[in-house]
């Protein structure tokens, strides 16, 4: 069996392909940020925005059932994924 991020990052890759138009690539950006200076500043920036603190752990179960849940019904979509691109060719 596949390890579950192994799993998870190919989901989001196949969801993501048919956006990657639509966002940034920070290795392609910014090849000098290294991943541990980009992971300090999104904890630094949910902190200070919003007050939240982070802790290192383990996925629980109950975290991976929603992330499965949340991928199947509403990321995994081309509703979801293609309505941005669809409110810009309204406009």
């Amino acid at each position: 069996m596949e390890p579950y991020w192994s799993t998870l990052t190919w989901r989001l890759y196949r969801i993501l392909r048919n956006v990657k138009d639509e966002v940034a690539n920070l290795s392609e950006s910014r090849p000098d940020l290294a991943l541990d200076q980009i992971e300090t500043a999104l904890v630094r920036g949910f902190k200070e925005t919003f007050g939240m603190e982070f802790e290192k752990g383990k996925v629980s179960e109950y975290e991976i059932e929603k992330t499965d849940e949340l991928l199947r019904l509403k990321y995994e979509s081309d509703a979801w994924n293609l309505q941005y691109s669809r409110l810009q060719s309204q406009s």
